[in-house]
């Protein structure tokens, strides 16, 4: 990693180390508009004086795989708790109007709270199919958003079909990265 020193020292104004603590390392810019202009020379000059690493890394391909599982983990936890949110105001708003006597009110909240209940449903059953489609772990997507499968208040509660096709498109939508740089 090349860092850029600017401080004053006992060397010129501006200079580049390669790591930290390693003096020796120091690649010393003369003129800096020289590199910033594109000076062809300048620049391989500084090139050649910057030392080769080696080191060791998992495959690109995993990797990539990798980040694109945690990308639908990430979607999926957000999704989850943004709905758990609107469920938990709605419950409150219920709980609230009742106690205000606003029955009609309270009637409108309880058709809202079904609603976020219907799309929790829809996205915990989203995810099952799309895990078992890719043969992923859906309890560890669980897991990284630190939610349980959800259980809705009432019994009776089917998921929302329209929300489920929607969220199932862009789960797998997340996932077509995977399928393009799986490592088979």
């Amino acid at each position: 990693m090349l860092v850029f020193d600017c401080r004053q020292s006992n060397g010129p104004p501006l200079a580049a180390t390669v790591g930290r603590g390693h003096p020796s390392l120091y690649v010393i810019f003369d003129d800096i508009q020289h590199f910033v202009g594109g000076n062809a020379a300048e620049v391989e000059q500084i090139t050649t004086t910057v030392p080769y690493q080696n080191y060791t890394t998992r495959h690109s391909e995993y990797v990539q795989w990798l980040n694109g599982l945690f990308h639908v983990a990430s979607f999926w936890a957000v999704e989850h708790w943004r709905l758990q949110a609107r469920r938990f105001a709605a419950l409150a708003g219920v709980d609230a109007a009742r106690k205000a006597g606003e029955n009609g009110e309270a009637k409108v909240l309880e058709l809202v709270l079904r609603l976020w209940e219907q799309r929790l449903v829809a996205l915990d059953q989203a995810i099952e199919l799309v895990c078992a489609d890719y043969g992923l772990d859906v309890q560890a997507v669980r897991r990284f958003a630190e939610a349980e499968c959800f259980e809705a208040l009432a019994i009776d509660v089917a998921r929302d079909d329209s929300y489920f096709e929607q969220t199932q498109a862009q789960l797998r939508g997340l996932l077509c990265l995977l399928e393009d740089n799986s490592l088979g």
